[in-house]
């Protein structure tokens, strides 16, 4: 496995950790919730970024 795939693999958990954990959600309730909302939605979208740039690296996409 390449260090890219582990990095890929990574930035997806910690995705998945920031969107769908609901202790994250619970921990934050009230009014930090909105920008909890904001700045998750906003790391979320700049890992896309993240995870594109690590494609163009590696020369495109991987055939499997």
């Amino acid at each position: 496995m390449s260090s890219s795939t582990t990095a890929r693999r990574l930035v997806l958990a910690v995705d998945a950790l920031l969107l769908l954990a609901p202790p994250v959600h619970w921990i934050v309730s009230g009014a930090g919730a909105f920008w909890y909302f904001v700045i998750a939605n906003l790391l979320v979208t700049l890992s896309l970024f993240v995870l594109w740039a690590l494609r163009d690296r590696d020369g495109g996409e991987e055939q499997a």
